[in-house]
């Protein structure tokens, strides 16, 4: 939610600037991704549709991160899920 509003971002570790950038930068940084998002790292979940996908776990109480979505062609291609299991974080992934 705050990266769709923020025009730079930020990430402090112990009080301290690591890293910064615009917000799509940050959210396409992989190595960003892997030290902040997911603690032992990713799963990605392929599907058809990942906005159908995401529509039918929200219904089931699985909320995502609309601030990670990632399109192509006007399309979602990739979306974080706010679902952490034994350290990874999942992510929806168009097939």
């Amino acid at each position: 939610m705050a990266m769709s509003v923020a025009d730079y971002a930020y990430i402090m570790s112990k009080g301290t600037i690591v890293y910064e950038s615009t917000p799509d930068e940050l959210i396409d940084n992989e190595s960003v991704k892997s030290m902040y998002l997911g603690e032992k790292g990713h799963v990605a979940v392929g599907c058809n549709d990942v906005m159908r996908a995401a529509a039918f776990l929200k219904r089931k109480g699985i909320a995502s991160l609309p601030e990670t979505e990632k399109k192509k062609d006007g399309r979602t291609v990739a979306l974080y899920l706010d679902l952490h299991i034994g350290g990874f974080i999942f992510h929806l992934l168009q097939k």
